[in-house]
């Protein structure tokens, strides 16, 4: 028999103005939590088990439900306004059940595209998705209870939103759905993984004239020197322009410089090693018109390059080929200039060769990693067009540059009206080069001293001149066989230095005695 306890008219009296009192502040309490923090809600059993019945949440809030019976299914819809991310917490009170997983969690697109697929073990009081990249649109939640492993226990379900115009959005798993991106500007993504359905990643960036490109990775560190992530640039068409592969202990990792002409262009990223943390990724570029243009990797697409100009270039993957065309519209004499960043290596990492039009062997160069710069002596070159072809040896992606010099002679008279004497000094364009003494020469005029040399040069017809008042070389044709007023010639020194006198051509140098 349950004993029941009266109170005293008086005392129930009091306690009714209690409980009024404690409600007025309980609901008072409650209004000031509802403007932090949206209650939790729970479903009603069977009320969301299908899609047209999904019940309609908002993000960042907490939903509570249960499987009723083994055969229930709890269907839930969503919406973002706009671009961003989401992760989706499952939470439950932990039970000890033979490691069971009794729920799983499908989270899907409004197409029902399926984005990820977890299963919630018992063990564990919360699991989460990792986080994904969304366009806005309406998203669908689906949760069911696994074969033979059913708990009427209830759950928690709760979606996190950060709205961000920065990150990819999925389904961005071909060319055809790739993210537009802006070049240097990072982006952030993450790869899924869910049973046999594994995620990759597009972007598509475009770049309006030629320059030169590069590809870098970062994410946090993983204690782990396995590769997780394969990234690779392509052109429009799908050709392979350069890839990294970024281990877990590598934060961050950069390509080879790449250059390319204005287009279209892809980056992929894929998984090797499973790894669903965040990413960031961000495509470097510089306009340029002294870069290659990939993919220059044989005579047909060769990059037609002029003499006196010094071009980048890179191998960017191992199998790289880079090929350069030139035109001598003369018969002349040529040499060409390697460079790179020295590095403690002795060993050759690059050949570069010149080849005529029909591809005869005129000069090849090796390039260690200890010797910054090699040059081919001159060599004469008929009119006609020329290649020149940089491949691998030991392999290196670093940056190099490629200059094809011309060369002028310099020829010798002992007077203004002297012929030229057989000595002459050949100067590679840019290199400088001390030219010959007259004492070297035997140059002599009896009674005189010498004073300098007056310079003319074939290439242009112009003499060497100095404006009055100033010491800067000018170089300036004659009229009526005089200089223009105000000028007055510049006197070379008797075994002055050269570099930069001429393109091409004959520089004649004539003596001056006083």
């Amino acid at each position: 028999m349950t004993n029941i306890y009266r109170l005293s008219p008086e005392k129930n009296k009091t306690r009714r103005k209690i409980r009024t009192l404690c409600l007025f502040l309980a609901f008072l309490l409650c209004g000031a939590a509802l403007s932090f923090t949206a209650f939790a809600a729970e479903t009603k059993p069977g009320q969301n088990d299908t899609v047209k019945k999904a019940t309609v949440i908002e993000v960042d809030t907490k939903y509570t439900d249960n499987l009723a019976t083994d055969e229930d299914i709890d269907f839930y819809k969503f919406s973002l306004t706009s671009q961003g991310y989401v992760s989706i917490d499952f939470t439950h009170t932990s039970f000890n059940w033979d490691d069971g997983d009794p729920w799983y969690l499908i989270f899907y697109t409004s197409k029902f595209t399926k984005l990820y697929k977890m299963d919630i073990p018992t063990k564990k009081s919360k699991v989460s998705t990792p986080k994904i990249g969304l366009p806005k649109g309406t998203y669908y939640i689906k949760i069911g209870s696994q074969d033979m492993c059913w708990t009427s226990r209830k759950y928690g379900v709760q979606v996190n939103y950060t709205a961000a115009t920065d990150w990819e959005t999925e389904n961005n798993d071909s060319g055809s759905r790739a993210d537009e991106i802006k070049v240097n500007q990072k982006y952030n993504g993450a790869l899924t993984y869910f049973y046999m359905d594994n995620d990759v990643d597009y972007y598509k960036f475009t770049t309006t004239e030629k320059g030169c490109a590069r590809l870098t990775f970062t994410h946090a560190s993983i204690n782990d020197d396995e590769i997780f992530w394969i990234v690779t640039l392509y052109d429009a068409e799908f050709n392979q322009l350069t890839s990294i592969d970024v281990s877990g202990k590598k934060s961050a990792v950069s390509s080879a410089y790449v250059g390319i002409p204005a287009g279209t262009y892809y980056v992929y990223v894929e998984g090797w090693e499973e790894c669903e943390d965040m990413y960031g990724i961000q495509v470097a570029f510089t306009a340029s018109s002294i870069w290659e243009t990939e993919l220059n990797d044989s005579s047909a697409t060769a990059d037609t390059i002029v003499k006196n100009k010094t071009y980048n270039g890179s191998l960017a993957t191992d199998n790289d080929t880079d090929y350069y065309k030139f035109v001598m519209k003369t018969t002349d004499y040529a040499s060409f200039t390697f460079k790179h960043t020295s590095f403690n290596e002795g060993w050759s990492f690059w050949y570069v060769t010149l080849y005529d039009k029909d591809f005869n062997e005129i000069k090849c160069l090796e390039s260690t990693g200890k010797k910054a710069t090699v040059y081919t002596s001159l060599v004469k070159l008929k009119k006609g067009t020329y290649y020149i072809v940089v491949e691998k040896d030991s392999y290196s992606s670093r940056t190099y540059s490629l200059r094809v010099r011309s060369a002028y002679t310099v020829k010798y008279h002992s007077t203004a009206s002297s012929a030229a004497s057989g000595t002459v000094t050949k100067v590679k364009y840019g290199v400088s080069t001390k030219t010959k003494t007259v004492e070297q020469l035997k140059f002599s005029v009896s009674g005189k001293t010498f004073a300098g040399w007056r310079v003319y040069r074939e290439y242009d017809g112009k003499w060497a001149a100095t404006k009055t008042g100033s010491d800067k070389l000018e170089w300036v044709a004659l009229t009526n066989g005089k200089l223009p007023s105000g000028y007055s010639y510049k006197l070379y020194e008797n075994g002055e230095s050269v570099a930069k006198t001429a393109p091409s051509g004959v520089v004649h140098f004539y003596g001056q005695w006083k």
